[in-house]
């Protein structure tokens, strides 16, 4: 939810696949009901905290394998709806979601910070040069779409299951130290199945980061306690309205906690304060 058209209300962004096909929209509340601004949009919609501009919206096309495919577009509102303007200043093979700009480095503009498909945090130049990658993983999750599109090599055309896509975790720039240093908030979420089953994600414990670029490298500035299952998603708001922000966890238990099979299934939403 960002206000993305500048008229004092914000917007819900839904990038929504239905049947391997883009059904994407934005809805808007309107003389006290919601309206949909945009719908059926063939995008991935992604809101980018711009450090400059704030919020901005983002679009990226799905290619005929059924994944993303490069470039992405800023949106811009015009008259009623939102329509697609000019390419964004990305590197080839982009990803939507997992990316964010900051000046961490204290360069004195904006660096591109995103997930590989390997799970590391990398800081990269415009032209796609990798300026740092972390040697932790972070960024993993259990958010996934099945397309029929993408076939698996080894398989017939006909035996051949859906191609997951793993939608990577959150990457958050914030200053709540109020010190003028950007720091990176990001989940860390620990495998039980190793990280060799592309179709199997089988998380145990997890926690959030906040990391720091300190002396070359990016370092740990504080974390979570560790907790047990995966995270899916996170947050930094001000969840109960006392004027401080909380980082708010949405956590799933680990399967032996509810069974592989059972119809119990549950998950937890944590508050922790930061300070």
């Amino acid at each position: 939810m960002a206000d993305i058209n500048r008229n004092g209300h914000a917007e819900i962004i839904v990038t929504s696949v239905v049947d391997d096909n883009l059904q994407s929209f934005i809805l808007e509340f309107e003389e006290g009901k919601f309206r949909k601004i945009t719908e059926k949009a063939g995008w991935f919609f992604r809101v980018l905290d711009h450090p400059k501009e704030g919020p901005i919206l983002m679009g990226q096309r799905m290619g005929s394998d059924g994944i993303f495919v490069d470039p992405i577009f800023r949106f811009i509102w015009k008259k009623k709806t939102f329509e697609k303007g000019l390419k964004m200043p990305f590197p080839k093979e982009t990803k939507i979601f997992g990316l964010t700009l900051a000046d961490l480095r204290g360069q004195g503009k904006p660096e591109i910070i995103s997930f590989d498909s390997f799970e590391r945090l990398n800081i990269l130049s415009e032209d796609g040069k990798t300026i740092y990658r972390t040697r932790d993983y972070f960024g993993g999750t259990a958010n996934y779409y099945d397309t029929l599109k993408k076939k698996e090599e080894p398989f017939r055309p006909n035996e051949a299951p859906p191609w997951r896509v793993y939608i990577p975790g959150r990457i958050l720039i914030q200053d709540l130290e109020g010190d003028g240093i950007p720091k990176i908030i990001v989940n860390k979420n620990e495998f039980t199945s190793g990280r060799l089953f592309d179709r199997v994600k089988a998380f145990e414990r997890s926690e959030i980061h906040s990391l720091i670029w300190e002396e070359g490298s990016l370092e740990t500035n504080w974390k979570t306690r560790e907790l047990k299952g995966y995270i899916a998603d996170f947050q930094v708001k001000d969840a109960d309205n006392d004027g401080d922000e909380e980082l708010v966890v949405a956590i799933v238990p680990p399967v032996e906690e509810t069974g592989i099979l059972s119809r119990e299934k549950r998950s937890n939403i944590l508050f922790f304060k930061l300070f």
